[in-house]
Parts: C-alpha cells; sequence; structure tokens
C-alpha cells in the first residue's frame, strides 16, 4: 500500500475545520501562540499541514510539514513554510521507549538556549557573520503544554522550526551510505558543532553549567523500553551477527561481550564529568539526522544537523565513531578511516584555535587513545541501528502509528548481514574491536 499523504487546513483566526479523513495529519492546537512571538510583529492567519516524513524513517517524534499564512506588520499575506515537530503521540510504543517527558526537553533547551548561546560565543570572539557554525535550524518556538504553568510535557508539545528543505536542503537516504565527498563535509561541521560546546565551557563556564550542564545528563533509552522488548532486541541482534560472521566464533563472543559493556556504560548513573573531549554529544548522528545543501555544480556545500532528543554531555567520539560506523560507505573507511580521522581531528583544532582556546593538551595521540576507550561502546550501537538503516520499505506499515514490534522482526536480508560484517571487519582493521 503507497504511503498517502493528505493535507488538512487549520483555520486560526475564524472557524477551525476539523478533517475526519483517516490518515489526517494531527491539529497543532493554538500554533499561533507559539509562533507570533517569532514573526516579528506578523499574526499567523491560518495553516496547512501534512506528514513530513514516513514510516522507518523518524521514530521518536511525528514530523509535520506546515504551510503558514502569515500577515506581516505592513499588511502583507505571506506563505511560510515551516516543520512541526510533535512527540510520537500516534504510537505508545515510541511515546514509551523515546520518553519524550525527558527527551523533547533536551532538544528545546538547544533551539531556545544552546544554539544562540554558541552563536553569540562565535561573534564575541569575533569570527564573522559570514564563517559563522551553524548547523541548526531556525526555531519558531516551543511549548511543552497547553497548560502554561505544566511542569511536565504532554501530548500538546511541539517545537516548531524553518523548513530546510524549502531552503534547499535534502536528507540522507537510509539505505545509501555517505561517499567520501559527502563525509568529508559532514565531518568538518560535527567537528566544529563539538568544538564549540567546549570552547563555550572554558570562556562562559558560569552560563555554561546553567544551559547545558544541568539539562543533557546520560540518558538510556534502553532503561525505557519494556525488558521483553529490549531482550528481543539484543538476541535478534545476536543472531544476526552469528549468522553475518560465519564460522568466527571468537568475533560472534565478542560482539556479545561488547553487547554487555554498551548496556553497563548506558546504564551508569547520569553524569556530567568534564573531559577533555567531552560536548554535547548528539547521540544518534546518523545519515537521516543530517541534511546538506549543494551548490550549483552539485557538490555538498552545508549542513544542518536535526533530531537532538538524546543529546547528552558526553564525549565527541560517541557522535564520531557511530556516524562513521552506520552511515559511510565500506570502501570509503576502509581506504580512508585514518584521513577521515585527521581531518576531523584538524577541523576541531582549528576551531577551538579561533575561539582563541589553547590546545596543547588536545594532542593526536591523546584524541586516538579517546578514539579507543569510547568507540567498543558505540560498536553495538552501531549493529542495533543497522536494522533501522537498511529497513525495508516495502515491510514499513503505511501509517506511522502502525509501527510495532513487528516492524522489527522481518528477517534479516544479505544487505543488512554484509552491513553487520562490514562494522566488524572495519573495526577490527582499525585496532578497537578487542
Amino acid at each position: 500500500m503507497k504511503k498517502m499523504f493528505i493535507s488538512c487546513k487549520i483555520s486560526i483566526r475564524n472557524k477551525t475545520l476539523h478533517c475526519n479523513i483517516m490518515g489526517d495529519p494531527p491539529e497543532i492546537k493554538n500554533l499561533a501562540k507559539v509562533v507570533e512571538p517569532h514573526l516579528n510583529g506578523g499574526q499567523l492567519i491560518s495553516y496547512s499541514s501534512r506528514f513530513l516524513t514516513k514510516p522507518g524513517d523518524n521514530y521518536g517524534s511525528v514530523m509535520m510539514a506546515i504551510s503558514a499564512n502569515i500577515r506581516n506588520v505592513d499588511g502583507t499575506i505571506e506563505e511560510r513554510p515551516l516543520v512541526a515537530k510533535l512527540p510520537p503521540i500516534t504510537n505508545d510504543l515510541f511515546w514509551n521507549i523515546f520518553n519524550p517527558e525527558v527527551t523533547s526537553l533536551r532538544e528545546n533547551a538547544i533551539y531556545e538556549n544552546v544554539s544562540q548561546d554558541l552563536l553569540q560565543l562565535q561573534l564575541d570572539r569575533g569570527i564573522p557573520e559570514s564563517e559563522l557554525i551553524d548547523v541548526f535550524a531556525k526555531s519558531y518556538g516551543c511549548r511543552i503544554s497547553l497548560n502554561e504553568n505544566a511542569t511536565v510535557l504532554d501530548r500538546d508539545a511541539v517545537l516548531v522550526l524553518e523548513n530546510l528543505q524549502n531552503n534547499g536542503y535534502r536528507a540522507g537516504k537510509r539505505q545509501v551510505m555517505f561517499d567520501y565527498d559527502h563525509i568529508k563535509l559532514v565531518l568538518k561541521y560535527v567537528a566544529k558543532y563539538h568544538a564549540l560546546p567546549i570552547a563555550f565551557r572554558k570562556l562562559q563556564p558560569d552560563k555554561f553549567d546553567k544551559d547545558v550542564r544541568s539539562k543533557f545528563t546520560r540518558y538510556d533509552i534502553n532503561s525505557h523500553m519494556d525488558a521483553k522488548l529490549s531482550a528481543l532486541f539484543r538476541e535478534q541482534m545476536l543472531e544476526e551477527i552469528t549468522i553475518a560472521l560465519g564460522d568466527d566464533t571468537k568475533a560472534i563472543e565478542r560482539v556479545a561481550e561488547l553487547e554487555s559493556l554498551y548496556q553497563k556504560y548506558m546504564g551508569q548513573p547520569e553524569e556530567c564529568k568534564d573531559g577533555l573531549f567531552t560536548t554535547i554529544a548528539h547521540y544518534d548522528l546518523w545519515i537521516n539526522n543530517v541534511m546538506i545543501l549543494y551548490d550549483e555544480a552539485g557538490a555538498p556545500s552545508k549542513l544542518k544537523v536535526v533530531d537532538f532528543q538524546i543529546s547528552q554531555y558526553e564525549s565527541l567520539m560517541h557522535d564520531l565513531v557511530f556516524l562513521l560506523l552506520t552511515s559511510v560507505e565500506t570502501k570509503v573507511l576502509e581506504e580512508h578511516f585514518d584521513n577521515l580521522l585527521k581531518y576531523y581531528y584538524d577541523e576541531f583544532i582549528d576551531c577551538l584555535e579561533r575561539l582563541s582556546i589553547k590546545t596543547e593538551e588536545y594532542s593526536y595521540e591523546k584524541f586516538i587513545e579517546e578514539l579507543h576507550r569510547i568507540a567498543p561502546v558505540q560498536i553495538p550501537h552501531a549493529l542495533y541501528m543497522s536494522r533501522v538503516l537498511l529497513a525495508d520499505d516495502q515491510n514499513m506499515p503505511p501509517d506511522f502509528k502502525d509501527c510495532d514490534t513487528n516492524t522489527f522482526k522481518s528477517p534479516a536480508s544479505k544487505t543488512l548481514l554484509q552491513k553487520l560484517s562490514d562494522i566488524v571487519k572495519i573495526s577490527q582493521k582499525f585496532g578497537f574491536f578487542w
């Protein structure tokens, strides 16, 4: 069955038109109150909406494309494309797994505080506007509830952002890994995104404590998952690894050990300890969570990062290893892994130095030590994510609300088994598997 995107027209100022057709996107109540403070005196007259993503491309939220009709202060009417991000209100399974009462607050903090803090930091240090690193979409407001006195996020929560697609940015395709040119662009931006919070911590420690340290403690997504479901995922992954690795029993046993290490690491108490490479790790940095702008020649030129729900104050290496293992062509990793690490490192150091941060202690040797400390934890994370990354669209239900545990029970494809094998092979080749 082909997925249908159905629009729903909502009037704001006058009468509300309710859509009763099955599959309509959910209504966003009082949207005007959220966005109008960000419209420079303009008013939201009406909006239409449609689902922005299909099942399989996003699980932790409901993404809606909004076409907003805005009356500007001069009386002109403008149609502005926006994106509304709602918690997974149509799917109780994903509500429980992603725990939006916690995770959506992290993303709100990124757009309300952190994005502005990092831009202002660069301006204060004399970085020209044309050279600012800004990986965030523009925010048009958020709320946790219709109740202004609420302290707990509920199903009327919403985050509104600019529509990056309308500005020419394109999301990656799950089944198509980054080639060399794409991953170099991604690493350039990610390295600088990782460096900025470190500079923020060193230059403005009090504001950093308020806006970052207090809000981005460790978050274990598995702790909010039903124990039976968690056990199912583990059993399934280990079965697939056994098939993928064949008679390599030693490697299969090592994957099981690393999976236990991953669970133990994530289950440690929440903490926000400063480390040399500790930053705001995205912690879900894979091909679907970056959007790329292309120049006139078709080359990747700029980047935005999206979906910050499980961001946490952790080592930057969690993002770097997970990104490389999940989202890059195996051939590129085999030929360029060391060069890509060095490229990321050089961009990271360059950003710190441009902000007048002393970098003597950030040696490449310490960087590689950090790689070997964190990488074993991220190998199981990448193995788990591969099933999501390579999910067959034909096996996805037509509606997001119909995604359930059966969605993840389809037999492993040859492509998935090859990806699992490749992750282990790359991890072995570059010395962080054993």
